[in-house]
């Protein structure tokens, strides 16, 4: 992981009238990273001024704004349509849902996450949803908690060794 600029050392170098390539080398970063935080301290109204009595952290949220002020949140999967839909017919893919979750964040001005995350997503849901329960009574029986979810046992029973 790299290092985090000091917003606080960048604030303070602009208002010392240097320029974003010197700030840039007394920061050890980018020239872009510092417009970036330049042009949103500007936006939010933030100065060297602001800053000098805070800590990094705090000049950070400061000049940030609000927690998702300028973030555009991911549009939210419906994933009980999603298991009802791949329940209802095997047919169904998963690429044939995330094309129509896609187009209707589109269509809602949402941001849609791409089918990379969007399938691990998936997977870690159904993860989460439909365990698998080992105990001593049951060993090797398949338990799915939650009936909202697809469950397809396997086609012959699944055979446990038992050490005592």
């Amino acid at each position: 992981m790299g290092r985090r600029i000091s917003y606080r050392d960048v604030l303070r170098h602009r208002a010392n009238g240097r320029s974003i390539r010197e700030i840039a080398a007394a920061c050890s970063c980018s020239s872009s990273a510092v417009q970036d935080i330049l042009a949103r301290a500007e936006e939010s109204g933030v100065g060297w001024d602001d800053v000098a009595p805070l800590t990094d952290d705090e000049a950070r949220r400061l000049e940030r704004g609000n927690p998702g002020k300028g973030d555009v949140a991911f549009a939210s999967i419906d994933f009980e349509r999603i298991n009802a839909e791949m329940a209802r017919d095997r047919t169904m893919t998963l690429s044939i849902l995330w094309e129509e979750y896609y187009a209707s964040a589109v269509s809602r001005k949402e941001r849609p996450y791409l089918y990379s995350r969007f399938y691990e997503l998936y997977k870690f849901e159904i993860t989460l949803i439909s365990l698998t329960v080992f105990t001593p009574e049951y060993c090797g029986v398949w338990v799915a908690p939650d009936s909202r979810f697809p469950y397809h046992p396997p086609e012959r029973p699944i055979r446990t060794i038992r050490s005592t």
